[in-house]
């Protein structure tokens, strides 16, 4: 079994300038300054678009927000699981973008009382917050980079994560497949991994909100097997970029990965390239933000009327 080293690497994000409205000013708060995509990825892709963003890390929440305030923002795109986050956001024009599920009840209490927007990452987890009591969410699908690889030699082998490590490793072994634990690769170079390998196996046992990996390695034209649950069928086209089974079958999994190993690489990459880029995101969040920023204009008018009265 062999690990890949960790190095970084700047994306490439494929993203045109075109920008819908006008520039708007935008706070992006994120645990790490929003360094980890897809957060790193949206504040790249705004700016590209003309936007002047400027990113927060949560430096104690009260302290940042009172911060944020003083520098009067168009929207601010709020990013950190936190129920304090989310308290202290209150009365700002702000999207409240929900990366986990609702299993903290101090969050969803703190969503449940407030009055601000919110999204999600897929439609899958749209539905749990609904289901959790927050009625006003709406889903932004995450995306991720363009990639077009090198011309590659596919070897056999198959990409496993961290997460669901046991069951894909026997699954590999069964199809007669050498295992490469998915570890801090740069974005380009994992990439060009999964142009040239077999297949991303991925059978997480718990439900996820989304699955950057998946995407990232149909977007390189690399067939994903994984269970079929949480977001992955939203991810994953069965049967044209991937396979999916029964959430603990191993059985079914290892006839999953062989079922996978004959798919068309073209129409993986293809099938990825039509649902999963970071371009629809971006622009999805654009005009979310700028919505959210033009229903906040006559307030703000009104109290900069009271501000030159006094």
């Amino acid at each position: 079994m062999r690990r890949a080293a960790s190095r970084s690497s700047a994306p490439r994000l494929g993203i045109g300038l075109a920008r819908v409205g006008p520039v708007l000013n935008i706070a992006i708060v994120a645990p790490n300054g929003g360094a980890e995509p897809p957060v790193s990825d949206l504040a790249s892709g705004l700016a590209r678009r003309g936007h002047r963003v400027r990113r927060y890390a949560p430096e104690g929440y009260d302290r940042l927000f009172r911060r944020v305030r003083a520098e009067n923002p168009d929207v601010v795109s709020q990013h950190a699981f936190d129920a304090e986050a989310i308290r202290l956001s209150a009365g700002l024009p702000v999207l409240h973008t929900l990366h986990l599920p609702p299993t903290v009840h101090a969050v969803v209490r703190a969503c449940a009382q407030s009055s601000a927007s919110f999204v999600a990452l897929s439609d899958f987890a749209a539905a749990q917050w609904r289901a959790a009591g927050l009625e006003r969410v709406q889903t932004i699908r995450a995306g991720v980079p363009d990639f077009t690889p090198l011309p590659a030699v596919v070897q056999p082998i198959a990409l496993i994560s961290e997460k669901g490590t046991a069951p894909a490793i026997r699954a590999a072994r069964r199809a007669g497949l050498r295992v490469q634990i998915l570890d801090g690769l740069p974005r380009r170079e994992l990439s060009q991994l999964m142009a040239g390998s077999a297949v991303c196996l991925l059978p997480v046992e718990r439900d996820e909100s989304f699955d950057l990996v998946a995407a990232k390695a149909q977007v390189a034209g690399c067939p994903v097997v994984g269970y079929a649950h949480g977001a992955l069928p939203e991810v994953v086209e069965h049967g044209v970029s991937g396979v999916l089974c029964p959430p603990g079958d191993e059985a079914a999994l290892a006839a999953a990965v062989r079922r996978a190993l004959v798919l068309d690489r073209r129409q993986v990459r293809a099938s990825g390239r039509a649902r999963l880029l970071i371009a629809p995101m971006i622009e999805r969040y654009e005009a979310e933000l700028a919505a959210l920023a033009e229903r906040q204009r006559p307030r703000r008018a009104q109290v900069f009327e009271l501000s030159i009265d006094r």
